[in-house]
């Protein structure tokens, strides 16, 4: 009953403060003109949407600490784990905010990010062991030091991976809502109330701010919103049984992010490759690619999400299992997405070598490339 309260707590206020901040960034100028190529929306939209989405969610904590004081609710996260977590996202809120209003540097960007993984890793909220695969009992513990660089780095680069896939309207906010949504249900299969409690408001706060953000968008979150959300992800899969020492559970969310993760780290590889900055932007992301393979913005969007069900699905199958079953799935799984990423991005072509494999070459036919090449044509 109280994860209902806080997930309807949180979807109504950020439904209703959606219109508000809309006029908000209006005011203020947080404004986002297609400039280049890489935009996908051709008029101008208001940005800061992130806002409400947090407005939404920290009405939701509010409500729940109301409750708690009451008597009427359990709450047992650590009073330094929560002022970790209130801290790091007025930071990385901040930083969004002003980012969205005036524009920001990637290197000023970044330090903010780290101050703010920083507060929640020496509140307590880090990766203090990783689990042996092969034993169900096998911990391998991580020194101190380390274990604050290891939950600093992954915060970071979750935070930025979500900001990365913000490319199409309610992308990001759906592949958010599926990684939150998968969260929850592993958190309540561990009797894990405190942190399904935090994951539902989160979903609720998503879900009021998704009908002005789906396809054609009236708002977007902007980095207020891909950083507050990939932050707060980030975070929560660091705390309570998300965490817990069983085989494979350090894997858990990087299946359930492992969409915003690689695309980030084929990013990271492609500009390197072309002697670029990796905080260049540029139209290589796999929803650019699924849009220049001739895919609709919507089917575009859908298939990533759906794409993201899978992986959360996955993980939700190997939670508390043993290595052996979880390492087939999570190896069934990628295999499947990486061979479907692979042929919606080059469908054409791949559509064009099976042509040439099963169509039998008739005398005084065209050759194959020129029938390929016509087929095409005429699909245009």
């Amino acid at each position: 009953m109280n994860n209902i309260i806080f997930f309807m707590t949180a979807l109504f206020v950020s439904f209703a403060a959606t219109p508000v901040v809309m006029k908000f960034a209006s005011v203020v100028g947080a404004i986002d003109v297609p400039k280049d190529e890489r935009r996908m929306h051709k008029s101008p939209i208001p940005l800061l949407g992130g806002l409400s989405i947090a407005i939404g969610f920290m009405a939701s904590l509010l409500v729940w600490l109301m409750l708690y004081w009451m008597g009427f609710a359990d709450f047992n996260l650590a009073d330094r784990e929560l002022v970790g977590l209130i801290f790091g996202i007025l930071i990385v809120l901040t930083v969004g905010v002003v980012d969205d209003i005036h524009g920001l540097g990637a290197k000023t960007r970044l330090a903010f990010q780290t101050l703010a993984a920083l507060t929640v890793a020496l509140a307590e909220s880090k990766i203090e062991f990783i689990s042996n695969p092969f034993s169900e009992t096998g911990i391998i513990y991580v020194p101190p030091v380390l274990s604050v660089i290891v939950t600093v780095i992954w915060i970071v680069g979750i935070t930025n991976a979500l900001n990365l896939i913000d490319g199409l309207d309610g992308l990001a906010a759906g592949v958010s809502l599926v990684s939150t949504i998968s969260l929850f249900i592993i958190s309540i299969m561990r009797n894990d109330y405190t942190t399904a409690a935090l994951l539902a408001a989160i979903a609720g706060a998503i879900i009021g701010f998704l009908p002005r953000n789906f396809h054609p968008a009236k708002v977007f979150m902007g980095s207020s919103g891909a950083y507050f959300l990939g932050f707060v992800i980030a975070v929560i899969s660091l705390t309570g049984s998300i965490k817990a020492y069983t085989a494979i559970s350090l894997v858990l969310p990087i299946l359930i992010l492992g969409l915003p993760i690689f695309d980030t780290l084929f990013a990271i590889t492609r500009r390197l490759k072309n002697k670029k900055s990796i905080s260049e932007s540029d139209r290589g992301h796999i929803h650019h690619r699924l849009v220049d393979a001739g895919f609709s913005h919507l089917q575009s969007v859908l298939l990533l999400i759906g794409v993201s069900i899978l992986l959360g699905f996955a993980s939700i199958l190997i939670t508390d299992k043993r290595a052996l079953p979880s390492i087939i799935v999570i190896g069934l799984t990628f295999i499947s997405v990486i061979m479907l990423m692979i042929y919606v991005s080059n469908k054409e072509k791949i559509s064009c070598f099976i042509k040439r494999i099963f169509t039998k070459k008739k005398a005084g036919s065209v050759p194959d490339e020129e029938a390929c090449e016509d087929d095409n044509n005429e699909e245009d």
